[in-house]
Order: structure tokens, then C-alpha cells, then sequence
């Protein structure tokens, strides 16, 4: 689970700026937190909601979620640029974005384990910084049960590694000496926790894979593969149907239809050719494509496998009153509730990831936006460890019986371009009862939109001059 994030310097983040997932004292929805047996007295928050107007910052918070997931996961060749965005400002700016990610990770058995005795899971602390010509700075840290912080090691902007004294200590002198040749033979844009990793390294491996297993991103624009992943599998394409009749769409069922080569469009039937090539053994792999033969710009989803050499070509097809209807001719929110469920699999499952997702409300009606919520949220226990960090704008959700307070976060612009972010549950006086959203309208947490009606009125009317 993410503990905290805090970001430094990044598109519209100038100042140093913190999310933390550390519940605070409110009782409210408390069986909802995570609780972890080794830090007595620590909740995490299973949910984040970003509200604040257009441009405020809450996809850039996102985004560099995004990046820092991405980045821990491959690093860069030395011959290419680091793509950071730094904040723009008129001053001069040497570029340097700052990056922290605390995060509660799993201990597999078998793993190296700073703590005194072999713990299931334990806090880490990533911090590094970058420009786009290479990292400048990079340290491990890990807390033990007071929460208390211990320094594995540290690298400086000419990539020199030291190990703590702590570290050493519980190291053998073969794996001293393997993280020493690793650790010179990181390159400037890679972290020597990524390279130790990929050297087939075990002591931060579970660190290593928190960042590429555990964190997720859901883009608005996502065409998520697992779709077809998961309708291969004939118990989860019935269940796809359940939860698409029973949020109102009209589907009542869906599968992969399989259809003839041949019947493809013209310019579909080289890609099949190009994946036919690529495909290992019975793995399936996806395309998607329009119909151009009847001028039909619509998207259709299909998967290739092979069949004792041949490719076996199939497509999402959907059924309504036992019928077929195609995919294609659902509405756009049908579609994307389609490529997102596999997200909410994870969330209703409570398997061991960290989603963010962007405008989770996209085409969504509110009843069915707080239906997939709550049913993540009504799963989540002291031992669950499912997050998803959201952003929105749906002020309907906005509601006390939802979300606690500190589960809200007002995210705000300011004059100078800054995005700054403040927790609902960080006010004075907000009693349980209160609705927040009328509060929210009436400006008492900010994040609204800085609209200048006057203006606009007067810019319509010069419109109108102009016609």
C-alpha cells in the first residue's frame, strides 16, 4: 500500500508537496483502514478522492505516479533524455524533480529482511531525484515498529553508493561485494535499485516489485488487454455479464465470438499476419480496429491465438435479450465500463495493488460510479491491502457516507501556477453530519474554479458583435 507520496518540482507541483494515506483519528468508516500488526496504532486510508477545478493539478499528481512507477520499473538508456517535467516558472530552474514513495510492502518468506525478526511486511522509503540528464540523488530507507527510519543506502550525483552500517552488518561478504560491482555499474538514468533488481539481485526485490507489480495505472484513454484476458476465461466473461446487466446497460451477456479470417476488413488481415508471428505457444494477444468497408468508424476489440498453426481470430461481441449487438454499436459508456472492469476486479478482489485512476466518472452515471466504489470499499478490512487514488469531479460523491474526510482531497492552482493539495479532514469544525458538498460550492475548502463571469460575459458578447 502507498503510506505516502510526496513530490518536488514536478509540472505544476513547485513546493515540496505530501499525500498521505495515514488515517487520522476519526472513527468514521475505521473498518474500512488497513492496519498492519507490526506498526500498532497505524491506519492506512484505502481510497483517495482529488477534487478542484480544471487544471488544478490533479492529473499531474497522477502522471507522476505514473513516472515514478515507470522509471523504478526500466530506467532509461544513457543515450536518452529522462522525461521529468519540471515546474515552469520565469525563474531560472535547474530542473531537478524530487520524488519520495513510503509504501508498506509484502516480505515474501525466504527475503532479505532489515528488520530484527522476519516481518510479512514493512515499511520502505524511496527518494530520489532526477533531471533529465540523469539521477543526482538516491537513498533506501525502511521503518521499523516505533517508526523510526533506517538508511540502507545513498547514492550521490556522481553515482557513488554507500551502504549503512546497518545494511553491511547483515549482509554476507559475496552479496557486499555483488551490490558494490552493481552499484558501479549503474548507469546515470537508472536507479541502482532498478539495476540491482535486473543484475537478478534478491535484497530489494521486494521494494523492485512493489513499484512494477503493485502499482498500476488506469489512463482515461486505456485499452486495457486484461478485457480479453479475463473474458478467455469462461467464469469471468459470465460475471462480466452479470455486473454490466446489473449496472443497467442492457447487456446481458458477453463473450469472444470467433469469426473467420477472411470476414476481416482488408487492412485488419496484415495485422493478424504481424501478430501470428509474434505469438508464443497459446498466448493470446489483442488489436483493435473499425470497420471501414461500411464507413463504419466504430471500434471493434479482437484477440489472435493459434490453433495447430493457424491463427484463431475472435472479437468481443455483446448480447442483449439473448441477441448479439456488437460492441461497436454500444454507448461510449458501456465501452469504457467494459475496459475498466478489470481495475475494479482487483479492487472487489482486494488483490495486492495500487490503482490511480483518472476522471473515474468519465461517462459514468453517479449511481453507477458509486455502486463500482462501494463495492470496493465495503471489502476493505484491517488485513485487506487494495488502494485506488482517484480523481473526479462528480460532487455527488462528495458524501460523508461514502468517503471519510481525510479520504478527500481539495486540489487547488493558484496565481502563480502552483498546485497544492489539502485534505477535507485537515479543516476545523467539520462535524459528520455536515454536507460537504454545499460547503465545497460555497467555497469553504477552495478547489473551485477561478471563473471570471464578467469576463465571460463580455467576451460572449463580443462574439456576438463579431456574428
Amino acid at each position: 500500500m502507498l503510506v505516502a507520496f510526496t513530490v518536488e518540482n514536478w509540472k505544476s507541483y513547485h513546493e515540496s508537496t505530501t499525500l498521505s494515506m495515514v488515517a487520522d483519528r476519526s472513527r468514521r468508516h475505521a473498518d474500512t483502514l488497513a492496519s498492519p500488526k507490526y506498526y500498532k496504532g497505524l491506519h492506512i486510508l484505502p481510497i483517495a478522492a482529488f477534487y478542484g477545478g480544471n487544471a488544478a493539478g490533479k492529473t499531474n499528481l497522477l502522471d507522476a505516479l505514473r513516472f515514478v512507477q515507470e522509471f523504478v520499473s526500466h530506467g532509461y538508456q544513457d543515450a536518452m533524455s529522462i522525461p521529468v517535467e519540471p515546474f515552469v516558472s520565469g525563474a531560472e530552474d535547474d530542473g531537478t524533480v524530487s520524488f519520495s514513495v513510503q509504501m508498506l510492502v509484502e516480505q515474501p518468506k525466504g527475503s532479505f529482511c532489515p528488520a530484527r525478526g522476519i516481518q510479512p511486511e514493512l515499511i520502505y522509503q524511496l527518494d530520489f531525484d532526477v533531471t533529465r540528464m540523469g539521477v543526482t540523488y538516491e537513498s533506501l530507507s525502511w521503518y521499523d515498529s516505533k517508526q523510526q527510519a533506517h538508511t540502507l543506502y545513498t547514492r550521490d550525483e556522481y553515482g557513488e553508493v554507500e551502504f549503512s552500517d546497518e545494511m553491511v552488518a547483515k549482509l554476507d561478504e559475496k552479496t557486499a561485494n555483488l551490490l558494490g560491482a552493481i552499484a558501479v555499474g549503474t548507469g546515470p538514468r537508472r536507479l541502482f535499485l532498478t539495476n540491482a533488481a535486473g543484475q537478478g539481485q534478491r535484497v530489494f526485490l521486494p521494494v523492485y516489485e512493489w513499484f512494477q507489480n503493485v502499482l498500476r495505472n488506469a489512463s482515461t484513454s486505456m485499452k486495457s488487454a486484461r478485457v480479453t484476458d479475463f473474458m478467455d476465461d469462461a467464469k469471468y466473461s459470465e460475471q462480466f455479464g452479470r455486473i454490466m446487466h446489473a449496472l443497467g446497460t442492457g447487456v446481458d451477456r458477453i463473450e469472444l465470438e470467433r469469426i473467420d479470417v477472411e470476414a476481416l476488413p482488408q487492412e485488419l488481415q496484415p495485422v493478424v499476419q504481424g501478430l501470428t508471428s509474434q505469438i508464443d505457444g497459446d498466448a493470446m494477444m489483442q488489436f483493435m480496429g473499425s470497420d471501414t468497408r461500411y464507413g463504419d468508424p466504430s471500434i471493434r476489440i479482437y484477440t489472435v491465438q493459434l490453433q495447430n498453426g493457424a491463427p484463431i481470430v475472435r472479437r468481443v461481441q455483446t448480447y442483449r435479450n439473448g441477441k448479439a449487438f456488437g460492441l461497436y454499436r454500444e454507448s461510449s459508456g458501456t465501452r469504457r465500463l467494459l475496459e475498466i472492469l478489470p481495475v475494479f476486479f482487483d479492487l472487489w478482489l482486494h488483490a495486492n495493488r495500487v490503482w490511480t485512476l483518472d476522471e473515474v466518472e468519465r461517462e459514468f452515471h453517479t449511481d453507477m460510479t458509486k455502486e463500482l466504489l462501494q463495492g470496493f470499499l465495503d471489502g476493505c478490512t484491517a488485513d485487506t491491502r487494495t488502494q485506488v487514488l482517484l480523481s473526479t469531479h462528480d460532487l455527488m460523491l462528495m458524501d460523508q457516507d461514502i468517503f471519510r474526510k481525510d479520504e478527500i482531497i481539495i486540489v487547488e492552482r493558484n496565481a502563480a501556477g502552483e498546485s497544492t493539495l489539502n485534505a477535507i479532514g485537515d479543516y476545523a469544525g467539520i462535524r459528520n453530519d455536515l454536507d460537504l458538498r454545499r460547503s465545497y460550492l460555497d467555497g469553504r475548502f477552495g478547489g473551485k474554479p477561478s471563473i471570471d463571469s464578467t469576463e465571460f460575459k463580455e467576451a460572449i458578447d463580443v462574439c456576438s458583435e463579431e456574428k
